[in-house]
């Protein structure tokens, strides 16, 4: 929700609804999933992002990495590329145009992450994934404060970060600039250091 308004749930269900040869049949599962595991996913979320990923990216395993390119792509063809957020679209085109480096920082996983890259022509850093017998496995082992990390590349003083929710305040506190994509002030900016920008969603 920086770029565009998705999350990392999106490609796995658009990969499960091509599974089923009835909309009733997924409708029916998709219930089944809301109710079932929803709240599950949403109270790990809430606990821990990192531990939401380490448990959301094995229902993966079971794809190629093949099936997962190709998917994404379909998917930011019909979908993210519509649905881009203005302000931090033309932001980036702005910096390029202006001499800045612009790179791409995400916890999603590289066959999404590298469409918005190419997309925009800019780096990125993100979730690494390899190719199994039985199918692909997200490389978490560098997941703990992984954002962070990378983030300490550049300079904090010679740095803009543009993010969107309270898991990104490390970095957002590392740098000296920080950009929320946000309509308003919430209770966790309050965790930031630095004066609050706030981007129009």
């Amino acid at each position: 929700n920086t770029l565009a308004k998705a999350n990392i749930t999106d490609l796995y269900l658009w990969m499960k609804r091509k599974e089923f040869s009835s909309i009733l049949l997924w409708r029916v599962w998709f219930v089944y999933f809301a109710v079932c595991w929803g709240p599950f996913y949403l109270a790990v979320d809430f606990i821990s992002r990192d531990l939401f990923q380490r448990v959301f990216y094995r229902r993966y395993h079971r794809y190629t990495l093949a099936e997962v390119e190709a998917n994404a792509e379909e998917l930011f063809e019909s979908k993210y590329k519509n649905s881009f957020i203005s302000y931090t679209h033309d932001l980036i085109f702005y910096l390029k145009q202006n001499k800045v480096n612009v790179t791409l920082l995400s916890t999603n996983f590289t066959p999404v992450v590298k469409l918005y890259a190419r997309y925009f022509d800019v780096p990125y850093i993100c979730l690494p994934v390899e190719e199994r017998n039985s199918g692909i496995t997200v490389n978490l082992e560098k997941l703990a404060d992984f954002k962070l990390k990378a983030a300490k590349a550049f300079h904090p003083l010679k740095t803009i970060a543009v993010a969107d929710s309270k898991h990104d305040l490390p970095v957002l506190n590392y740098v000296r600039y920080p950009f929320i994509v946000s309509n308003k002030k919430k209770k966790w900016m309050d965790g930031l250091g630095s004066e609050i920008r706030l981007i129009s969603e």
